[in-house]
C-alpha cells in the first residue's frame, strides 16, 4: 500500500488517523500546531482515499486563512499610505472638476 505523511496509526488502535502539521504563519490562527483526527476506518485503502480527500481540504482551508489574514493586514494602513491615497484622490477629482469647467456641463448634467 502506497504510504502518505498525513497517515497514521495509534497504537493499540485498528482506526487509521489524519495527522497533519500547522503551518507556524498559521498557528495563531488555529491555536496548535497540529491538526490530528480519526478517519473512522480501520481499511488501508479507504484511509488512502480518506486522507487524501482531507488533505486536499485542510491545504485549501490553511489557503483560505492566509487570503482572510492578508485581507486583514492591508485594512491597517500607515499614514503615509493615508495621505498618499488622499493626494490621488484630490488630483483626480480636481482633474474632473477642471474637465467641467473648461468643457461645461452636458444637458443632462445642466437639468440636474
Amino acid at each position: 500500500m502506497c504510504k502518505h505523511t498525513r497517515l497514521h496509526r495509534r497504537k493499540g488502535s485498528r482506526n487509521y488517523y489524519f495527522r497533519a502539521k500547522v503551518p507556524v504563519d498559521l498557528q495563531d490562527v488555529y491555536e496548535k500546531k497540529e491538526v490530528y483526527f480519526s478517519l473512522r476506518t480501520s481499511d488501508p485503502k479507504e484511509a488512502l482515499e480518506r486522507v487524501r480527500l482531507e488533505s486536499v481540504k485542510l491545504d485549501q482551508e490553511f489557503a483560505a486563512k492566509r487570503r482572510l489574514k492578508e485581507a486583514q493586514s492591508v485594512e491597517k494602513l500607515s499614514q503615509v499610505e493615508i495621505e498618499r491615497i488622499a493626494t490621488l484622490w484630490m488630483h483626480e477629482a480636481l482633474k474632473e472638476d477642471e474637465e467641467t469647467r473648461i468643457l461645461g456641463l452636458s444637458d443632462h448634467e445642466y437639468d440636474l
